[in-house]
């Protein structure tokens, strides 16, 4: 079951970067010449052999500058390395999110890991499709086959202690191997513009053959608790843009010395337009 679990936590880093809609980023100094490109970059634009492309959109494009209201987030992003070779695998991901985007799950009915371990896409869905916050698909590559599509549920699992927890069921739609089920806790912080922090730790794919190329995936929930209306995902547009910060880490590039690293950090913003 570990072979795939990173199917899920890849789709997670998603979840993660998702409230930057964008991104922009360049490897610091004394680390691996890896670069990661912003939405709308070129092939050939990033001077290194990985390119990371990542965009999405939110909607309504207008948010109150004060009130929070529900979002829709839609997120797609790319992974290569040129030249026809898979990109090395992503190990870790710790994202500091805006302050002015919430993450609210209380009162969301919560789905639990057996549940969804222990049964296919279908079923999962009856039983917990009150708990499913987003759905998307991902495409994973190995030296040994053609790219496998995994489709992906997410489902809420709870909060506690101020810690939000986030279920992914994985289907492999080439294998007839069980869901392969991972998680992510998204907790608050208090870091000046960052409200958020998630962390992702992603172990191999396919005893370290495979690698994810690509994932799209849209996060849209709407619930009532205690009589209220609610979004899984909502913000606030108080100065034009939503900001988060990013920091990932890829597996060593084969024929690469023991101490490089491939340690990658920057800032990631979205202009968002003021209601009125």
């Amino acid at each position: 079951m570990n072979d795939h679990g990173a199917v899920m936590r890849r789709g997670l880093l998603g979840i993660a970067l998702a409230v930057a809609f964008a991104i922009g980023a360049k490897a610091g100094p004394g680390q691996s010449s890896f670069c990661i490109l912003g939405v709308g970059g070129s092939a050939g634009a990033c001077p290194t052999p990985l390119q990371f492309d990542l965009s999405g959109s939110v909607s309504p494009k207008e948010l109150p500058k004060r009130s929070i209201v529900p979002v829709t987030l839609r997120v797609r992003g790319e992974v290569s390395a040129g030249k026809g070779k898979n990109p090395p695998a992503l190990r870790m991901a710790t994202v500091d999110i805006d302050r002015n985007v919430v993450i609210e799950a209380r009162g969301l009915p919560v789905c639990s890991f057996r549940q969804l371990s222990k049964n296919d896409a279908a079923t999962a869905r009856r039983l917990c499709g009150s708990s499913l916050v987003g759905t998307g698909v991902a495409h994973i590559g190995s030296s040994q086959e053609a790219p496998i599509q995994a489709t992906l549920g997410f489902f809420n699992a709870g909060h506690s202690h101020g810690v939000t927890a986030l279920l992914i069921q994985a289907t492999l739609g080439s294998r007839s191997s069980a869901p392969i089920v991972a998680a992510i806790k998204v907790s608050k912080t208090a870091q000046g513009r960052y409200g958020w922090q998630a962390v992702l730790k992603v172990p191999p794919i396919l005893e370290g053959d495979g690698v994810v190329l690509d994932f799209a995936f849209k996060v849209n929930r709407r619930f009532e608790a205690n009589g209220r209306q609610k979004s899984y995902l909502a913000a606030r547009c108080p100065d034009g843009r939503l900001q988060s910060k990013v920091e990932t880490i890829f597996a060593r590039p084969a024929g690469a010395a023991i101490r490089d690293t491939t340690k990658m950090s920057g800032t990631l913003t979205r202009p968002c337009m003021i209601e009125g």
